[in-house]
């Protein structure tokens, strides 16, 4: 079942759709860009999401690679990048410090805490259980619902 109002998607998530082989994941967020295009769900994530991405392709590829998936995720419609900002930063600290929070999963959160998040899609299970004031979603459980 895909959510209605604002989600706030992890890296993962992003990889599951732009590097996708056609697994439960990637089939899942392939119908939630769907819905996203049509306006049915507003999608937004954070720019360290976007450095996270791309640093993995530079891993693995070239400049033109990272150039292109850089092109391919600002392309994608219904989804809204937002900077770290003044206001992500200091919620970021805030968050930093509750248990079981990296500094990038917490800037990750504090962005959608700062823009209004209804929910957190991650498919990093130690994320998803940490309390960090957002509802959580489990993206292989919610692949698995369908």
């Amino acid at each position: 079942m895909i959510p209605a109002g604002r989600l706030l998607l992890d890296t993962n998530c992003l990889v599951y759709l732009l590097e996708g082989t056609g697994g439960p994941e990637h089939e899942y967020m392939v119908r939630l860009y769907q819905s996203a295009a049509s306006g049915d769900v507003e999608l937004l994530t954070s720019t360290v999401s976007l450095a996270e991405m791309l640093a993995g392709v530079a891993r693995r590829g070239t400049r033109t690679d990272v150039e292109r998936a850089q092109g391919a995720f600002l392309g994608l419609p219904g989804l809204s990048s937002r900077p770290v900002d003044i206001d992500v930063a200091r919620e970021s600290a805030v968050v930093r410090e509750r248990p079981g929070l990296k500094l990038f999963d917490a800037i990750i959160v504090a962005t959608g805490l700062v823009h209004g998040a209804d929910a957190l899609l991650s498919n990093d299970r130690q994320l998803v259980r940490a309390a960090h004031g957002l509802r959580a979603i489990y993206l292989a459980e919610a692949a698995a619902k369908g």
